[in-house]
């Protein structure tokens, strides 16, 4: 029985006490390697990963697989009209990752090009995920703020394009009306590559490999490995590599704050791109080339075992289960992955 994913393999069998042992592998020890192979297609499967780590960009409506949007939306919020005849108030508006800024004071009746160059002034110099605020980030559309309507906040320049965006808010100073503007989001911003959880259909496990070879009729055939088997188990290890590799993650399974593959967007995981795959070549010290027509000695055993383990190490941190699915609520472990209202989460802790 496989390991994977509650825990990380230490190398051993029925007949290894530790993954180290120098000698060559027995049926046993190619079961356990098969096991845990198998465990981790499983898993990759279950939560919708090609086999070159890339999540499917429409729902597969598959239950719990996951899903990457589109190309995203910009947020739009607005700032209804106050219909004032005196007086002033102001604007907070909160980027990610910076805290709230304070855009005052504003006249009763101040126009779109006016508030456009307050609220770049007030936001000059922040920047958000190191990309830098430039004037018109933020755009002011409308008349004026006693128009029908009022002026619109269209958060669509590099900085802020494509993000879900705090509601701005506003605060009256002294206006006639004592009412300053009613902000409200018209448009959600949604960041490019979400990931978001499917909640139909049947979950799939195509790429899970049955551990058999062109000379191995059953994983479980009670023999050393040979020369093919060893070629296969390169095999595996390597599309292993393809699909993990390409996410991004650090060796202990820590999703970053920005980059290739998942990163944490303040809590919602995003993928863009993939990272670079260093595939393995088979080799190992005793081993000049995965082709040699030989079965595996104990260097190569050790090889293969400290890949799988490696791999698992990013793995595990992420709180799959066995069969790739995410839960559905706050695992309250930092660094976990959970689902709220179908979209990916990265628990605090």
């Amino acid at each position: 029985m496989a390991s994977f994913p509650t825990s990380v393999w230490d190398g051993s069998s029925e007949v290894r006490p530790d993954g180290g042992v120098k000698r060559g592998p027995d049926g046993a020890d190619w079961r356990r390697l098969v096991d845990e192979i198998k465990a981790f297609d499983k898993v990759l499967d279950g939560i919708g990963l090609s086999t070159l780590g890339v999540f499917a960009g429409a729902d597969p409506s598959k239950t719990s697989q996951l899903y990457r949007s589109g190309a995203g939306t910009d947020e739009v919020q607005n700032l209804a009209e106050i219909n004032a005849t005196s007086g002033t108030w102001s604007l907070t508006i909160t980027l990610p990752g910076n805290t709230a800024v304070v855009v005052t004071p504003l006249g009763f009746a101040i126009t779109d090009n006016d508030l456009q160059t307050a609220v770049d002034l007030a936001l000059a110099g922040l920047s958000v995920n190191g990309v830098a605020y430039v004037a018109g980030d933020v755009a002011v559309t409308g008349t004026d703020i006693n128009a029908a309507g009022g002026l619109d906040l269209t958060f669509s320049g590099t900085s802020v394009e494509k993000m879900n965006i705090a509601v701005s808010t506003t605060a009256d100073i002294d206006l006639d009306t004592m009412n300053a503007p009613v902000v409200s989001t018209t448009t959600p911003g949604v960041p490019v590559g979400i990931l978001t959880l499917s909640g139909a259909g049947t979950a799939t496990y195509p790429n899970v490999w049955d551990g058999v070879t062109e000379t191995r009729p059953d994983a479980s055939d009670d023999r050393a490995p040979d020369g093919t088997d060893w070629r296969e188990l390169v095999t595996r290890i390597q599309g292993l590599q393809r699909r993990v590799q390409p996410l991004g993650l650090s060796a202990a399974g820590v999703i970053p704050l920005f980059g290739t593959g998942l990163w944490n967007n303040g809590g919602t995981v995003n993928v863009v791109g993939q990272a670079t795959t260093d595939i393995w070549d088979g080799t190992s010290d005793s081993r000049p080339n995965a082709n040699v027509y030989r079965g595996p000695d104990w260097q190569d055993y050790n090889k293969a075992f400290i890949l799988l383990h490696d791999m698992m190490l990013q793995i595990v941190p992420l709180g799959l289960s066995a069969l790739g699915a995410v839960p559905t609520s706050d695992p309250s472990e930092a660094g976990q992955l959970y689902t709220d209202s179908g979209s990916l989460k990265v628990s605090a802790g």
